[in-house]
């Protein structure tokens, strides 16, 4: 089995499967990333609406 790369599953594999698994990580990888950025944007505004209830208020 070492010539797989030569077989006409071989090359679909490599130049069709391997392709797309690598088009789909990087999707994975963006949507995490814009996840991320949303729960970070949720927590500032929390933060932000818990910070009023201590701060002293303006004489």
């Amino acid at each position: 089995m070492g010539d797989f790369f030569q077989t006409r599953r071989g090359v679909t594999f490599y130049e069709y499967h391997v392709p797309e698994m690598m088009k789909s990580l990087q999707k994975i990888g963006s949507e995490l990333e814009r996840q991320n950025n949303l729960k970070e944007e949720e927590l500032k505004m929390k933060r932000g609406e818990s910070n009023e209830y201590f701060t002293s208020p303006k004489v």
